[in-house]
């Protein structure tokens, strides 16, 4: 049976920098990924600033530049909505909100992606809230922002968004969680990763 695992963190480090967004303002979080697999969720640290939000929309786009300095390029690989009366019941105040992706999207070991937040049709007064890590310290990702509705974008290296990505390993390997197991080398890294994890344990089952 596949199962489906924490696949990538990038841990909050202490106090994060707020990040909103609304209108044509989009943020991207890039990140390098670690195994391939099938991603079937994406969770942001964030919250929503105001009593009410629009709906939110949310991708995953391929990305050019080189680590640390990558932005979104190309169409969306996977796309999805949440209505205005899910987001509206996200907290007031900062936590992990999990952004459900469907059937999921195949991401490939070594490759840049970028995962982005847009509303099309927000307002200043129902932002979300998205924290960044200022200054991270995650080299295999960046910060990225498009203030035309993602037609154009700049990296910021010295910026890191928080995000934890869900998946299913290729092959259908077994189930692991790095979270806490390997503190030392993630907070070396700016997060946890199945590679690290697998040379700290030796404990990953050969499937995975």
């Amino acid at each position: 049976a596949k199962n489906m695992s924490l696949i990538l963190e990038v841990a909050v480090l202490s106090s994060p920098s707020e990040d909103s967004h609304y209108a044509g303002e989009v943020p991207a979080c890039m990140f390098t990924m670690p195994v391939t697999a099938t991603v079937s969720s994406i969770a942001f640290y964030g919250f929503r600033e105001d009593a009410t939000l629009d709906t939110q929309e949310f991708s995953v786009r391929a990305a050019s530049g080189s680590a640390n300095s990558a932005v979104p390029t190309g169409t969306d690989l996977i796309y999805t909505t949440v209505g205005s009366v899910d987001a509206t019941a996200w907290l007031t105040t900062a936590s992990w909100i999990s952004i459900g992706l469907g059937a999921g999207v195949s991401l490939a070991s070594g490759s840049l992606y970028g995962f982005l937040a847009f509303n099309t049709v927000g307002t200043a007064s129902r932002a979300m809230i998205w924290l960044i890590n200022n200054p991270g310290n995650y080299a295999a990702g960046n910060r990225a922002k498009s203030v035309d509705t993602a037609a154009t974008w700049a990296a910021v290296s010295s910026l890191d968004m928080p995000i934890q990505i869900y998946g299913t390993l290729a092959g259908g390997g077994g189930t692991w969680n790095p979270t806490g197991k390997v503190a030392a080398a993630g907070a070396a890294a700016g997060g946890f990763s199945y590679a690290t994890y697998r040379a700290f344990t030796g404990k990953v089952a050969a499937s995975g």
